[in-house]
């Protein structure tokens, strides 16, 4: 647990850095004294963060999107302030989701619509893995809100009717892209879902559009592809300043990468996360059912959004060190299924008032209760254990130790360092 907290605060002291120094590298004086001693400066470094350079500075191993929309948070409110962002961006990414529902069931009535809208928001913000990361400042709700938001501008715009309407929503939705991309870069395969958009067409809209109405997909994917690209952009450029490339990437787990860990990534992050009991378990045959539906009567939207879906959860089976809050920005594509199909059989069963009928109503009942009750009973736990959360008697505890040590003191530590620095 030391080391996630070395983590956590590998993206809180770029935060604090760009807003009072501007900069979102971490200055390690030590480092320049071992240097001068002739001693290795790696331990001078907190876990998470590259070596330093001649100027004893060193830069994050996390991607630089996520401290850069807490910089200014610090700077209204202190580290205070920074640990209700992740809850905002979870509230938001809750909106988002209404919204992408209530577009991806277009055709069916506005109530139903609303009734699975209502009901997957409950059952994302319910989430173990989303819900437990909302305690610390971590990029996963930000992340979540920003791959919905791009899914959601991508159905929007593909069913405008002007040119300009199109070419708004594509910038739009290149522009979310990019910011997707700032916060977490495993996000891009996420841009399989703008290539979808533009290439399936059902035989009825694509036998009714004219000349001019068949450029419009295409419109669509350029303004995504450039507005994704010039958000990009200053990125890259920050690549190239803080790890000597455009290409060169904050992490340096790339070895990690292989075909090999397919097999061995899906059973761990299955059994571990996405199939567990309070999170998608219980609700397996829903999600199958609904994803039946949805494909079955919403063709285009299945298309999109199992691009998206597919695109990027391949592409975090090739990680080796693959974890269920990984696929925290793709969970609310599962729950929409499970929100729909939950709802679809409550309105099927619900008529036909036979007593095998009014079990199975229970049954729906029941499955939802007990899935939740883990996370709603979270406020009165003691011992919430989560990514980097640090406990209250730890965080005293740190707390004491910055009251004990001088403010230049030197202090030794195996792992910690950076919850030390951040907390004491």
């Amino acid at each position: 647990r030391a080391v996630e907290h070395d983590l956590l605060a590998g993206l809180v002291h770029p935060a604090r850095g760009l807003a009072e120094r501007g900069t979102p590298q971490h200055s390690f004086p030590l480092a320049g004294l071992a240097r001068e001693l002739g001693l290795p400066t790696w331990p001078a470094v907190h876990i998470g963060y590259h070596p330093t350079g001649p100027d004893d500075r060193a830069p994050t191993m996390w991607s630089i999107g996520w401290p850069l929309l807490l910089a200014p948070v610090y700077k209204l409110g202190g580290l205070t302030a920074v640990y209700w962002a992740a809850p905002l961006a979870g509230l938001l990414a809750l909106g988002v989701t209404a919204l992408l529902v209530d577009e991806a069931l277009r055709g069916l009535e506005r109530g139903v619509r609303w009734s699975v809208a209502a009901l997957c928001c409950a059952l994302v913000a319910t989430s173990p893995e989303g819900s437990e990361r909302l305690l610390v400042p971590m990029a996963d709700a930000a992340s979540q809100l920003f791959a919905v938001l791009t899914l959601w501008l991508l159905l929007r715009g593909g069913r405008a009717r002007s040119s300009r309407s199109v070419l708004l929503h594509g910038a739009l939705a290149g522009a979310s892209f990019g910011a997707a991309y700032w916060v977490r870069h495993p996000l891009l395969p996420l841009g399989a879902a703008a290539v979808a958009a533009v290439l399936y067409r059902s035989p009825r809209v694509r036998d009714s559009r004219g000349e001019g109405e068949g450029r419009k997909p295409w419109i669509l994917l350029i303004a995504f592809a450039l507005a994704a690209l010039l958000v990009a952009l200053p990125d890259l450029a920050y690549h190239k300043v803080a790890y000597g490339g455009w290409l060169n990437s904050e992490s340096s787990e790339w070895f990690l990468l292989s075909a090999r860990n397919v097999g061995r990534a899906l059973s761990g992050v299955l059994q571990q996360g996405l199939l567990r009991r309070e999170e998608t378990g219980y609700l397996a045959p829903l999600v199958l059912y609904g994803a039946w539906l949805l494909g079955r009567l919403h063709r285009r939207a299945a298309v999109v959004l199992g691009a998206a879906f597919v695109g990027v959860f391949a592409f975090h089976l090739l990680y080796e060190a693959l974890r269920p809050r990984d696929l925290i920005a793709i969970l609310p594509l599962l729950y929409l299924c499970a929100a729909y199909g939950w709802v679809n059989a409550w309105r099927r069963l619900r008529w036909r008032g036979t007593p095998g009928a009014a079990a199975l109503l229970v049954c729906l009942a029941v499955l939802l209760s007990t899935r939740s009750t883990h996370v709603l009973s979270m406020p009165w736990r003691t011992n919430v254990t989560t990514f980097g959360h640090v406990p209250a008697d730890q965080a005293r505890a740190f707390e004491r130790l910055g009251e004990l040590t001088p403010e230049n003191a030197v202090i030794g530590s195996m792992l910690n360092s950076g919850a030390i620095e951040l907390h004491s």
